[in-house]
């Protein structure tokens, strides 16, 4: 298993101006990826287990980029 945690910046409308995002990467499972809306710094155990548990196979970040692919 690999887990890679990234804060970004968000221009879109609507989005926090820096969020986190924890991808889970497990060999021959498709990859799960769980939106934080707030910087590192300010993520704490309960964020995490709240947005897995928020969660389907599908995340909010996948879901965005289909959404702007059209």
């Amino acid at each position: 298993m690999t887990i890679s945690v990234n804060e970004i910046i968000c221009r879109d409308q609507g989005c926090p101006d820096v969020e986190t995002v924890i991808g889970i990467i497990v060999a021959n499972v498709p990859t799960r990826s769980i939106r934080i809306l707030k910087p590192i710094e300010n993520v704490r155990e309960t964020d995490v287990a709240h947005a897995l548990e928020n969660t389907g196979p599908r995340s909010a970040v996948q879901e965005k980029r289909r959404d702007r692919r059209g």
